[in-house]
């Protein structure tokens, strides 16, 4: 089938207005004719003001000249994308870029080389244009990788144009495959140019992805790139990107990151935040998001090749808000005999089978493997503190993703397992001894009260009751600790080592509430969103 004679397609005998200011402009070498060099002259004239050209497959600068002619005055930039290296030319590879230059000339307040392959120059192309001649590639494949890139950024009712549409098969299954189904009032033809002005907000509703992978990270570039790759290799057909938020602000790794989106078919953004906070990456993640689903991992993870298919399918169902994925541990040391005494959330581990099954609080996901909503994460005004700092008793914490799941609850909204959306939790060796799981219930203990503080708003004199509270706790557990000295690897005495760590910083924290009043405000805060201000500059680097 010729798709030129399509009845999407309507041809036209018009023949183009003599215009001698374009005299200049013949002597530049090209192959298109007469009248489709005065319509490419023509059609930019048709542009908004202040509007924008891209042109893909620039050669010599011939349809350039002609199209940046028919637009002076009007547009604001003619943007010529081009190697300039004669890929897969008749003529063999040449550098022809001294040549464009001289030929463009004329125009060079307004016409911009952008220099490099099409679909890597549109991955950093942050306008909207209003006319796009597609002149480069003609295989199918290479054209549709170009209208891929470029379709998602122009206006709505843009103009897309297309050289070679007579003859070229590659050409017309692209443009019967992608142009037609999202052309406004049908397409038109001269010579061998077609031309139709498209509903981009079609394109970009079904192109923009149903999922959001966030990844925050901290000083751990080696085992966040790796995270980063398992998520790459995922087997699905889900449209989805993916976000690294750096607190560590490290450039390594985002050279890193930056490589493997030029190299991956995906959208993936590296974002460096120096403001430290868990919280504040997860919430930055989300306002950068596009995705109606928000799925959160950590850096030290490895997904399986079926885990975004599964950890997305129960949000077919309206009423859940939040899906916790299953963790399974990957011991980077031989786990001690007593670890399995130990609650697993010290490690943030939650293996509850591999059927799917709603929850009920106070069960919660952990953030390592959870997804929500983004309609959520915004109405419920985003998640508490969790870690605000690398290393030490971090006083001014909070209940973090518990916190957040228990506002998905409290707002009606279901909260399900999907054991089929499992993950590898790496566990170093260090965080098994015995040192590293104090340090965890340290931080258990403020997270936990932080939680009963803010939900009951105790007075003063209640707070000094609670940490007499835990002190006689602390005792017990202490004492315990002492009579089983002697038996210094067995579970019990880690347990009540344990406890003893956890009620002894429970105690501290609310004697530090009591009197600490910046600590107060902290805890009471309504939200921890970045400032206005600030959040505004971060989405719009």
């Amino acid at each position: 089938m010729n798709i030129v004679d399509s009845q999407n397609t309507r041809n036209t005998d018009q023949k183009p207005i003599w215009d001698a200011s374009l005299d200049a402009y013949w002597s530049v070498p090209t192959q298109m004719t007469e009248s489709e060099r005065f319509l490419l002259s023509e059609l930019a004239q048709k542009i908004d003001q202040e509007g924008l050209i891209v042109e893909v497959g620039s050669y010599l600068g011939a349809s350039t000249c002609f199209l940046a002619h028919g637009s002076h005055g009007k547009a604001r930039s003619v943007y010529a994308v081009d190697t300039w290296q004669n890929h897969a030319m008749t003529e063999g590879q040449k550098d022809t870029y001294a040549q464009f230059l001289k030929n463009t000339s004329p125009f060079g307040e307004i016409v911009i080389p952008l220099r490099g392959f099409s679909t890597e120059i549109a991955k950093n192309f942050q306008h909207e244009i209003d006319l796009l001649f597609l002149d480069g590639d003609h295989s199918y494949e290479g054209l549709k990788s170009d209208l891929d890139a470029w379709l998602p950024k122009m206006k709505r009712n843009g103009m897309v144009v297309f050289h070679d549409y007579g003859w070229s098969e590659g050409i017309q299954k692209a443009v019967q495959e992608l142009i037609f189904p999202i052309q406004i009032d049908g397409g038109q033809c001269l010579d061998s140019i077609y031309w139709a002005r498209v509903n981009t907000q079609k394109v970009n509703e079904e192109r923009a992805p149903r999922v959001s992978v966030v990844i925050p990270t901290l000083n751990r570039a080696t085992y966040a790139f790796e995270a980063l790759n398992s998520v790459i290799a995922q087997k699905t057909d889900i449209t989805y990107e993916i976000i690294v938020i750096d607190n560590g602000c490290d450039p390594a790794l985002e050279q890193d990151i930056l490589k493997a989106n030029l190299e991956s078919s995906l959208s993936i953004t590296y974002r460096a935040l120096p403001e430290l906070g868990l919280h504040n990456g997860r919430n930055v993640g989300a306002l950068l998001s596009k995705g109606e689903i928000v799925v959160y991992i950590d850096d030290d993870v490895l997904v399986s090749s079926d885990w975004i298919n599964q950890i997305y399918l129960p949000f077919d169902d309206p009423k859940v808000g939040a899906v916790a994925g299953k963790s399974s541990p990957r011991w980077e040391g031989v786990p001690p005999i007593w670890l399995s005494q130990i609650d697993q959330s010290f490690l943030s581990l939650l293996d509850l089978g591999t059927q799917t099954q709603e929850l009920q609080w106070p069960q919660t996901p952990f953030g390592c493997n959870m997804a929500v909503r983004k309609c959520l994460i915004l109405g419920l005004r985003g998640f508490h503190p969790d870690g605000t700092a690398e290393n030490g008793i971090q006083w001014h914490r909070g209940d973090g993703e518990t916190g957040f799941t228990k506002k998905v609850y409290d707002a009606g909204y279901k909260v399900v397992y999907a054991g089929k959306a499992w993950l590898h939790h790496r566990i170093p060796a260090q965080r098994l001894e015995h040192d590293a799981l104090k340090s965890r219930a340290e931080k258990s203990a403020i997270s936990s009260f932080y939680t009963k503080i803010r939900n009951n708003r105790y007075r003063r004199w209640q707070l000094a009751t609670i940490a007499l509270i835990s002190f006689i706790k602390f005792v017990k557990a202490a004492l315990y600790t002492s009579l089983l000295a002697p038996f210094a690897c067995s579970s019990k005495r880690v347990k009540a080592d344990l406890s003893s760590v956890y009620n002894w910083t429970a105690m501290i924290y609310q004697l530090r509430l009591i009197t600490d009043k910046d600590l107060r405000r902290w805890v009471f805060r309504p939200d921890y969103w970045l400032s206005s201000a600030r959040l505004e500059e971060i989405i719009s680097e």
